[in-house]
């Protein structure tokens, strides 16, 4: 059995907040019918293993290659290093805020050339983040979300990770996904219910 990295240990890695994160992430991905699957930044590799479970063939990618990854490389020559392979959905979370937003434009065609179908995630800069949940008697639970982002309030400084964040001065909302749109056509975008900082986006080629 392969031993998870010290960084990835569930107890200090998988927060309530990023097991909410993988339910959306697994939920996408079987909604779309899908029977190969490349994961871009692998982590621990979670919800990769709850799909191959449900049948479907899943890679991996990774710059790490101590996570052993089916690929690895840096995510900028994903198109040489997977040598014209094609999958049908890619799903890529909280990784591409790692480049700067220059190489995130360039990556987007390399994805869409790859893949008929992308989910990925990216961090929402919140000011506030609120969620409320209620089970109410013979009635499904009603469920609500919200965030208000500092939007010019905050610019964001690189710190080693992160490059930029949907939401933060200069990365409006509506500017990622006009730039998302000039490569694909947006199915559905919203935040996730108990983890407002996940921005997700179901894309398909155009």
């Amino acid at each position: 059995m392969t031993r998870v990295p010290a960084h990835y240990k569930f107890d200090s890695y998988v927060t309530l907040e990023r097991w909410n994160s993988y339910w959306y992430q697994i939920t996408e991905v079987l909604r779309l019918k899908p029977k190969t699957v490349l994961i871009i930044g692998c982590g621990d590799n979670c919800a990769g293993k709850i799909l191959a479970g449900y049948g479907l063939k899943i890679y991996t990618y990774d710059l790490d290659r101590k996570l052993k990854p089916d690929f690895a490389g840096n995510i900028l020559h994903i198109d040489k290093k997977l040598g014209g392979r094609h999958f049908d959905v890619i799903l890529c979370c909280q990784v591409l805020e790692h480049l700067p937003y220059e190489n995130f434009m360039d990556i987007l065609p390399k994805l869409r050339n790859i893949s008929k179908y992308i989910i990925i995630s990216l961090p929402y800069s919140n000011f506030l983040g609120c969620a409320v949940s209620c089970k109410l008697p013979l009635l499904k639970t009603l469920r609500i979300g919200f965030g208000i982002p500092p939007g010019f309030l905050r610019k964001l400084r690189f710190n080693g990770e992160h490059y930029w964040e949907v939401g933060a001065r200069g990365y409006s909302r509506v500017k990622i996904v006009k730039d998302l749109s000039k490569f694909f056509v947006i199915r559905r975008q919203y935040r996730a219910l108990y983890n407002s900082y996940h921005l997700f986006f179901v894309c398909q080629r155009r």
